[in-house]
């Protein structure tokens, strides 16, 4: 998959989660945006189609939410399951189609396995480097100003945010 392919998913993927909470004039960042943008770009690293999507979103976020994470945990992994089931049958240009394809010859259980951990360890950094991220920009007037332009640019607030506030505090900033 290609760099700028993957930028313009991540773009377009933003400004429609934007578009739903951009009406109300108000929003919970985090559970609206940060938390959902990751879980978005994995569902197209993963290939997955829209209705499978929608349930990966939801098992992850029940999971991190703490809430009822049996039944999260659950809806995940049958959701995994019939995807990786899927790419099995019908594989395309995308990381669980590539799995099976590895000489170690993964079991359906062992490919779920890799999919969780990849979800797991890449979204939780984003969205608190999102998170983060938002946080200073719209509340440092350095960097936000009255929302009308702040004087620095986000790159600034991403490098600062890395430095002083990193999404994994136990990780060097590198």
């Amino acid at each position: 998959m290609e760099p700028n392919t993957l930028r313009g998913y991540v773009e377009t993927s933003a400004d429609a989660l934007i578009d739903r909470f951009a009406p109300a004039g108000e929003a919970d960042l985090l559970g609206a945006y940060a938390q959902v943008l990751p879980l978005l770009v994995f569902n197209h690293l993963f290939g997955c189609p829209a209705e499978y999507g929608e349930r990966l979103v939801q098992g992850m976020s029940g999971i991190f939410d703490g809430v009822d994470t049996e039944k999260a945990y659950e809806l995940l992994a049958t959701t995994l399951f019939d995807l990786v089931a899927l790419k099995r049958r019908r594989p395309g240009q995308d990381v669980t189609s590539w799995l099976p394809a590895y000489p170690a010859e993964l079991t359906d259980e062992e490919m779920v396995h890799n999919l969780v951990l990849l979800m797991g360890a890449g979204t939780e950094p984003q969205q608190n480097l999102i998170a983060n991220s938002l946080r200073l920009l719209l509340s440092d007037d350095r960097f936000a100003g009255d929302l009308s332009g702040g004087s620095l640019p986000v790159e600034d607030a991403l490098d600062e945010v890395l430095w002083n506030d990193p999404p994994m505090a136990d990780h060097a900033a590198r």
